[in-house]
């Protein structure tokens, strides 16, 4: 399954990235994210690696893709219940930030 969710926020597209890119945040803007913990690496960065608790489920990925202020791209690790590739891009628009958000999911 495939899917891609567009929202504009009104904040500058640095202030967005950061707060965004910062997976331990995912559960201030999830509602369906309980915890967030990072396993390894210090930040956000290619090959830091977190494990994530959802309502249902629970999912260990790794950062394998970052590009400072423009986008990141997160895979989940094998054993993981729910497998997917995610890639959050970032545009600066007049008004803000537009956050592209792109998913490529497996439940099994």
């Amino acid at each position: 399954m495939e899917f891609q969710n567009v929202i504009e926020i009104k904040a500058p597209v640095t202030e967005v990235f950061e707060f965004v890119a910062d997976m331990r945040n995912t559960p201030k803007w999830n509602y369906f994210v309980t915890r967030v913990i990072q396993e390894t690496g210090n930040g956000p960065a290619p090959g830091a690696r977190y494990y994530q608790t959802r309502k249902t489920d629970s999912q260990r990925y790794e950062i394998t893709h970052y590009e400072q202020g423009q986008g990141l791209t997160i895979q989940t690790l094998p054993g993981s219940s729910l497998v997917f590739n995610r890639q959050l891009r970032f545009e600066s628009i007049s008004d803000g930030t537009r956050l592209i958000d792109q998913m490529s999911l497996r439940t099994g």
